[in-house]
Order: structure tokens, then C-alpha cells, then sequence
């Protein structure tokens, strides 16, 4: 019996995770032709004898996987079933890589984007700093300038008070010793 790849998928989604995890890291040896057995079966899934059986038969309800009689041990192999059933896990693990890759290649194309557009607004930025230090500077400038200006107005005006006041000083201590002239 042929199934269709939908009909494999839908068997495939009613299997257990055990039975999953079984059929990807066990049965893909079978593929070569090859048949296990129970005992070696249960050593490679690492499985005691009762969950071997147990994940076998569900297996075998799926038509994943048949056995043949060899002398007194049942050999297990893979049906065509089941053979397509690792094809197309291996074509949907190769897709997901794939699409796993073109989004990395995607995101470092968007790093490298995003890097180089943050770049020139760094470079632009930088460079509106140094306009705007360069206008700072420059209205520092006039405006020591202007206070120089003003100091030196300030000290002009201070020598011409000191000078108004050192005469009033002058004049008040003539006066002084005239009075005390009239005294002595």
C-alpha cells in the first residue's frame, strides 16, 4: 500500500514524541536496507526492553516500520512508508536550515545597515557638534571681547572716580588743618 506525502504527514503528527524521537535518531541506519532488532533498537534509543516494545508497535500501527522473522528474533525494518516519511523530514529539516540561514544572512544584511546609516548619522552628528563648538567658540570670543571692552571702560571710570575722591581726601585735610590751625 502507497500513501500519499499528506497521508505520511498526518500519520507522522499522530506518532508520540517518543516514537518521533525514536524514528529520527534510530531508524535512519534502516534506511540503508539494513535491518535492528528489538535489543539493538532499545541500546541505540537507550530504552529498557518494555518501552522498546511498547514504541515498536506503535511503529508498526503507523506503518512506519515491519518485521521479518530471522530464525527466533524479529528484525525490524523500514516500509516504503516509512522511508518516505524520512525524506520528507529530512526535506523539511534542509528547509528550515535554509530559511534558518537566509534570516541570518538577512539580519547581518540589516546589522551592516543599520551600522553604516548609524555611521553617518555619527558622522553628521560629529559634525553639527563641531559647528555648534565652533559657533560657541566664536561667541566666547566677541563676548571676552565685549567684557575686555567693558573692564577696560570700568577701569577708566574707576581711575577718574579715585581721582574725583583722592581730591575730595586732599581738600578735606586742608580744611582739617585749618581748623585745627585755628586751635594751636
Amino acid at each position: 500500500m502507497k500513501l500519499c506525502d499528506d497521508c505520511i504527514k498526518n500519520l507522522a503528527t499522530e506518532l508520540s514524541s517518543q516514537a518521533k524521537a525514536i524514528f529520527e535518531n534510530v531508524f535512519p541506519i534502516l534506511k540503508q536496507g539494513k535491518g535492528l532488532t528489538k535489543r539493538e533498537i532499545g541500546r541505540l534509543a537507550r530504552l529498557n526492553r518494555s518501552a522498546t516494545n511498547y514504541l515498536l508497535r506503535e511503529l508498526e500501527s503507523s506503518l512506519v516500520v515491519a518485521y521479518q522473522f530471522h530464525g527466533r528474533n524479529r528484525v525490524y525494518y523500514l516500509t516504503e512508508t516509512g522511508k518516505r516519511l524520512l525524506e520528507l523530514e529530512e526535506k523539511s529539516v534542509n528547509k528550515e536550515d535554509e530559511n534558518i540561514q537566509a534570516q541570518s544572512s538577512d539580519e547581518a544584511e540589516e546589522e551592516l545597515t543599520v551600522e553604516s546609516a548609524s555611521e553617518n548619522e555619527t558622522s553628521e552628528q560629529e559634525e553639527d557638534y563641531i559647528e555648534d563648538v565652533e559657533d560657541t567658540d566664536q561667541e566666547n570670543e566677541l563676548t571676552q571681547e565685549e567684557n575686555s571692552e567693558s573692564k577696560v571702560e570700568q577701569d577708566n571710570q574707576e581711575a577718574e572716580t579715585t581721582d574725583i575722591s583722592s581730591n575730595k581726601t586732599n581738600s578735606k585735610t586742608e580744611e582739617q588743618e585749618l581748623n585745627w590751625s585755628i586751635f594751636e
